[in-house]
């Protein structure tokens, strides 16, 4: 089978597993009934013989499709887990979990097709099947989430992050670097029309030219490689929740904050929010200028933010720019 071939057949099956990501989404707490939409099952009975083909396990044309497939609702779920609590740290054992859960799902796909009449009949044999594992996802969230704080991780427009970030584009020192770019890479794009040099990279995918798949501990940070690095709600947010939990890995994030620093070059900076206040008075003077930027408010829970100013003294509410001498 070919494989461009193989990846249009399965763009049916991966919208109707966003809808039931998407029903996880919009109520984590999900134990009601689950309705699909006929159109779901039309559209995947309208081509029922190559599915079943690409749907069944060990045939040699179809097992690279089928392995892809599988590793972007795998990936899916583990989007859902992220933007729902952007702290959360799936373990192994949950890993596996929501790997055979997906594979068990595709397996009850392949039989409702197969068994099935018409798309009708289709639905009625999946509907089930799938309000059920939209409840198991649901389960494996709640067994995940961390009781302390929950932040949302969202997408944010370009403008947005600048604004935030008071950063003006004819002032960004080039190569641009945006730390958890995110799956839509909206900055990256942006400042790429603009004549930009930017690149980012995420925990998850991104289709836009010059983002890579990688975790802010993974990226290969070398000295004096970016003009200005990005971080908008997301390396800070994190060293500043490690930095307050008891058991957290506050000292590994700051070892990586001085690699970061380290990789921006001279007369660049790295601008970032929230502010970490506790390592930002830390810095020689004589290598760093510490500017702050006070912001109104941060798209996070208000409660959440109190507890934040409580435990380090002071409101991490605002933009920072360390900039290197």
């Amino acid at each position: 089978m070919n494989l461009n071939h193989a990846q249009d057949l399965s763009q049916p099956i991966e919208r109707l597993y966003t809808e039931l990501v998407d029903a996880v989404a919009s109520d984590s707490r999900f134990e009601g009934h689950f309705t699909l939409n006929l159109k779901w099952a039309e559209a995947l009975f309208a081509q029922r013989g190559a599915l079943l083909n690409l749907l069944a396990a060990g045939r040699p044309s179809s097992e690279q499709a089928l392995t892809r497939l599988n590793s972007h609702l795998i990936l899916q779920s583990r989007w859902l887990f992220q933007r729902l609590n952007q702290f959360i740290v799936l373990s192994e054992w949950d890993l596996r979990r929501v790997e055979v859960l997906v594979s068990d799902w595709l397996e009850a796909l392949r039989k409702a097709m197969l068994e099935a009449k018409s798309a009708a009949e289709c639905l009625e044999l999946l509907e089930p099947f799938s309000a059920r594992h939209v409840r198991e996802l649901a389960a494996l969230l709640a067994g995940t989430a961390h009781p302390d704080v929950r932040i949302r991780s969202e997408e944010y427009s370009a403008e947005t992050q600048l604004e935030v970030l008071r950063l003006q584009t004819e002032a960004l020192v080039p190569p641009v670097l945006d730390m958890g770019c995110g799956r839509d890479a909206a900055l990256v794009k942006w400042l790429r029309i603009q004549n930009i040099n930017a690149v980012g990279f995420d925990l998850f995918h991104s289709a836009t030219v010059g983002c890579l798949l990688a975790d802010w501990f993974e990226f290969p940070f070398m000295p004096e490689q970016f003009g200005t690095v990005i971080a908008h709600l997301s390396f800070s947010l994190h060293f500043l929740h490690q930095h307050l939990r008891p058991e957290g890995d506050a000292k590994r994030y700051a070892l990586q904050y001085m690699a970061i620093l380290r990789s921006v070059r001279h007369g660049g900076c790295f601008a970032y929010t929230p502010g970490l206040p506790f390592i930002e008075g830390l810095l020689p003077s004589d290598q760093f200028t510490i500017k702050k930027f006070g912001i109104d408010s941060l798209p996070i829970d208000e409660q959440v933010m109190k507890v934040f100013a409580q435990s380090l003294g002071e409101s991490p509410i605002y933009a920072c720019h360390v900039v290197r001498r």
